[in-house]
């Protein structure tokens, strides 16, 4: 894994450019993950059996978090949300959950060929622009986060004007954007689908990348020293 991490500059800018702290990949299955602010190869990431898992009592968080997670197809988004939420008191919403239940009632059949996900890129967009039905969904699942026991609520969102926009609409709450990159070969390389939605996703700057690039078996434990590090950067996080 090579993960990466920096501050929004005053929103400007794009993926990889100054300002993003860079992790530094080891071997194996698990990665060392370095600050870049002078504090050298300390492995602030911590251990993969900490806290979490079957049986295990989940950590709380010292403030709740929103996380934006967007990527291509087939980076893994889901996974590395369900692996979150077998560690921490997490929940995950999308902002096409209510475009598809239209969607379906217009007869599409929860296919995911270039055709259906520019079918459902343009019925958001209808949407957005007709009465805001996507944002209103989100702003409702954002207010029963904020009143239920939950530490971290990701938000799968792919539009960088509207991952903007649902910034501006938590705020006060912390809310920062994750890119998931898949490795190559599987949804990589400047694939095109057919859409804005799909096709841009790496025109944003976000807070932090993950590279989504470990075998199968590996993928939890070095995510969590991923995510780990995110939460402490974010002064949630002690151990």
């Amino acid at each position: 894994m090579s993960g990466e991490m920096g501050e929004l500059g005053n929103g400007a800018g794009g993926a990889g450019e100054a300002g993003c702290r860079s992790a530094n990949a080891s071997g194996g299955c698990g990665s060392g993950v370095n600050r870049g602010d002078g504090m050298g190869g300390t492995d602030w990431a911590g251990k993969a059996g900490d806290a979490g898992g079957a049986g295990a009592e989940k950590p709380r968080l010292a403030k709740k978090i929103v996380i934006v997670v967007n990527g291509s197809g087939g980076a893994g988004k889901d996974t590395v949300c369900e692996i979150a939420s077998r560690h921490f008191r997490a929940r995950t919403v999308s902002a096409i959950a209510p475009v598809k239940e239209l969607a379906a009632r217009c007869g599409w059949d929860g296919g995911k060929d270039n055709k259906s996900r520019k079918f459902l890129s343009d019925l958001k967009r209808a949407l957005i622009e007709y009465n805001d039905l996507p944002n209103r969904y989100l702003e409702g699942e954002h207010a029963a986060f904020m009143a239920g026991g939950d530490d971290v609520l990701f938000a799968h969102i792919r539009e960088g004007a509207q991952i903007d926009d649902f910034r501006r609409r938590v705020a006060p709450t912390r809310c920062v954007a994750l890119l998931v990159r898949p490795p190559s070969g599987r949804g990589a390389g400047g694939q095109q689908y057919g859409n804005d939605s799909d096709d841009n996703v790496e025109d944003y700057a976000y807070d932090y990348y993950y590279d989504n690039d470990k075998p199968i078996a590996c993928v939890e434990s070095d995510f969590m020293r991923f995510f780990r590090s995110l939460l402490r950067n974010e002064g949630l996080l002690e151990f």
